[in-house]
């Protein structure tokens, strides 16, 4: 259909960053070539004041949608129906993400800032930016995804695949069961 879905999960705490993302998207609407449309699921002390920022930044191109707290079913559903093009996980310090983790399950390409638990995960998939990326930084990615299938496919992969190695509760199990059992 022609968007770009990116998409969010976490808190809305200044440390997640979401503000400095709009500004970002907002530098890249005036250049960029195909239409974004931004997911952000998360409640949290900056819900209301990023709503209104995001309507501050009156978007032209580009639509945002703050879900806020959503349950899990929900959760499920939104990645079954909605088709995400790529996860972000902008925030200035993080441990291990359980939300970019679950990305990761469902195959889809993930961008990450080159902080903490996320640095191995940017690492293994080609896909960290620098902390305080700029607009261009983040197009890259976006128009690589968007124009090459090769690319897409392989991001998509690399996301599957790290969870299985890591992740996986299943592997992880049998791991377990082969170190004591």
């Amino acid at each position: 259909d022609g968007k770009f879905r990116i998409l969010t999960l976490s808190r809305t705490h200044p440390i997640k960053r979401i503000s400095y993302l709009l500004n970002k998207l907002k530098e890249m609407e005036s250049y960029s070539i195909f239409d974004i449309e931004y997911f952000h699921i998360g409640g949290g002390i900056e819900l209301e004041s990023l709503k209104k920022f995001s309507n501050e930044l009156n978007f032209k191109k580009f639509t945002v949608n703050f879900l806020g707290k959503i349950t899990d079913f929900e959760k499920k559903e939104f990645f079954k129906l909605n088709p995400v093009d790529v996860f972000l996980n902008v925030s200035s310090s993080e441990g291990t993400s359980l939300s970019l983790v679950e990305a990761l399950s469902y195959s889809i390409p993930v961008i990450v800032t080159s902080v903490g638990g996320n640095r191995s995960i940017g690492e293994y998939c080609n896909t960290s930016i620098d902390k305080e990326f700029s607009s261009k930084d983040l197009y890259i990615f976006f128009e690589k995804i968007i124009t090459r299938l090769d690319y897409r496919k392989k991001l998509k992969g690399k996301s599957f695949n790290y969870w299985k190695k890591y992740h996986d509760q299943n592997i992880i199990d049998s791991q377990i069961i082969n170190l004591f059992g």
